[in-house]
């Protein structure tokens, strides 16, 4: 399923038509669940005493409501085009994509954890804004992340995405196989040669 943690990347997946709004329903759905239950065993195996604050994301004093948002809707935007740009099977970039990820989750979190929270993902918000019963200013963790992941998602797809409109290899061989469909896919996008042609004639292009 990709793993698909995070509900801005599953609805930013679904602004720009990479899944279907079924998969990314189901997909929010089971994030949602899944923090709330996370959040509940946390509830549960921590005392009382701390059930009020438990992990409940909030804007720092001196900031307001609509810098919360903007803030959250930066981080969710950084990470949400590092996300769909490392997993882009296009790219022929090498290197780990986990490391990638999970240091810029890292940087994130250390340049805004205190201003708020650093959440990036509703989910994770809601998870324990239910196991504290704190709902205070809970929009902005929805507002700002979802606005982030989709105007990633977006910009990615349509401005930076190498090969964009080029078919996949995955396609390619699905369609030979299934339709007999003989597809014609420029060799560049195999090779991952960012050579141009000088005179400006067409790529060439071979037949799988």
């Amino acid at each position: 399923n990709g793993g698909l943690l995070h509900a801005p990347v599953s609805l930013g997946l679904l602004a720009s038509f990479q899944i279907t709004i079924f998969r990314a329903l189901f997909y929010t759905i089971a994030q949602t669940i899944g923090a709330i239950v996370g959040g509940m065993i946390l509830k549960g195996a921590t005392p009382g005493s701390f059930h009020a604050n438990l992990g409940v994301t909030k804007v720092a004093n001196g900031y307001t409501l609509v810098q919360g948002v903007g803030i959250e809707l930066i981080l969710t935007f950084c990470l949400v085009f590092v996300i769909v740009a490392t997993t882009d099977g296009n790219r022929t970039d090498f290197g780990s994509i986990s490391l990638k990820i999970g240091l810029t989750v890292a940087m994130l979190h250390f340049s805004c954890i205190t201003l708020t929270g650093s959440s990036m993902n509703p989910a994770r918000s809601l998870g324990s804004a239910v196991a504290s019963g704190d709902y205070d200013t809970h929009w902005v963790y929805w507002v700002g992340p979802i606005l982030g992941g989709c105007i990633a998602t977006l910009l990615y797809k349509f401005l930076f995405m190498p090969h964009r409109g080029a078919i996949s290899n995955e396609e390619a061989t699905h369609k030979l196989l299934a339709e007999g469909d003989m597809i014609a896919i420029p060799r560049d996008y195999f090779t991952g040669s960012s050579e141009a042609s000088s005179n400006g004639k067409k790529q060439e292009t071979f037949k799988l």
